[in-house]
């Protein structure tokens, strides 16, 4: 019973991670959000990394999924 919850929560977490990369790396979320997303907009180290982990934690999810 817990499963899918951990799965969604899963592809939730990797999803918010990826949008979070995409959207600071444009600065859209400037008004937003409280936190600077400033290293976002001048570096590719950041972006890279957030969406990197944003594809662990769905892969992760995905291994969850298919193990029974």
């Amino acid at each position: 019973m817990l499963k899918p919850f951990i799965v969604f929560g899963c592809f939730i977490l990797g999803l918010l991670l990826i949008a979070v990369a995409l959207f600071g790396m444009l600065g859209m979320w400037d008004s937003i959000l409280f936190i600077s997303l400033k290293p976002l907009q001048t570096s590719w180290e950041w972006p890279v990394g957030l969406i990197v982990a944003g594809l662990l934690v769905e892969f992760f999810g995905s291994i969850v999924m298919k193990t029974s």
